[in-house]
């Protein structure tokens, strides 16, 4: 039995040509012949010969496969040559991403903890703040209630030696002695509550070293002045006591005191030598 050597179809015996592929078969029956198998006799063959010329040959459709060669091997090193290239690519932007990551989830603890300590210290701030405003109230009635009391303050008392006009013999502080003295006069540094503009009357009263009230008919003060008091802080002249032509004052220590209504601002011994 023969067989096509293009398409293995079976061959009858004395074909020349096979009858699904169309293809000669003369050299595969001289390899046959020569391998010791049968030999196709020429009656045969010319009947054969005659059978494919009278009977129409169809060829059968073969698929072949044809692998494209690539002598180069382009493909496959174009491939592995940038696969390396494209895991760097991916292995760089991962350390990157991972390196973004931890630096956002540091900066968001430090930026949670700083906001922390900031809204702790807004609530020290909120504590002092309440603190001052109870503070400020609680001073703002008690100046208020003082001031009823006590519409100024006075923080120094200065005497002098002035004539009858006012003007100074003795600046005040200055040595103040019995002969020369004209009137005794006192002036007060303060400090207001009330504001300015407003007239506040006082009452002076002064003591010799026995105790003994220089006064004026029956009042039991020495002498009255009502001041205006035009700024919150200041330096002010009360007036005096005395006589324009001699002296009133005799050597010693005499004690002033100054008053409002019923109330004592200050008092300071002089001394007259």
């Amino acid at each position: 039995m023969a067989f096509c050597s293009d398409c293995g179809g079976k061959l009858d015996e004395g074909v020349r040509f096979c009858s699904k592929c169309g293809v000669s078969v003369k050299n595969s029956n001289e390899d046959s012949n020569e391998e010791g198998k049968a030999v196709i006799a020429p009656d045969a063959e010319e009947k054969a010969v005659a059978q494919v010329i009278t009977e129409p040959v169809v060829q059968a459709p073969s698929i072949r496969y044809v692998e494209r060669m690539d002598p180069d091997n382009t493909e496959k090193k174009s491939f592995f040559t940038k696969k390396p290239v494209i895991l760097s690519c991916i292995i760089v932007m991962a350390v990157i991403i991972i390196s973004l990551v931890i630096a956002g989830v540091f900066q968001y603890r430090k930026f949670t903890e700083e906001a922390a300590v900031f809204a702790e210290e807004v609530n020290k701030l909120t504590d002092e703040v309440s603190t001052l405003t109870e503070s400020v109230d609680y001073w703002y009635f008690e100046v208020r209630d003082l001031s009823a009391v006590y519409p100024i303050i006075i923080h120094s008392i200065d005497f002098a030696n002035t004539r009858e006009d006012g003007t100074y013999i003795v600046q005040p502080g200055g040595r103040l002695d019995s002969s020369g003295m004209r009137y005794l006069t006192t002036e007060i540094t303060y400090e207001s509550f009330w504001g300015i503009d407003y007239r506040i009357p006082l009452r002076i009263t002064i003591y010799d070293e026995s105790g003994r009230r220089s006064q004026m008919g029956n009042n039991n003060y020495t002498y009255a002045r009502e001041i205006t008091i035009d700024n919150y802080t200041g330096t002010i002249g009360l007036g005096g006591w005395g006589n324009s032509t001699t002296s009133t004052y005799s050597r010693g220590n005499y004690r002033v005191e100054i008053w409002y209504n019923d109330v004592s601002l200050g008092s300071k011994t002089v001394t007259i030598y």
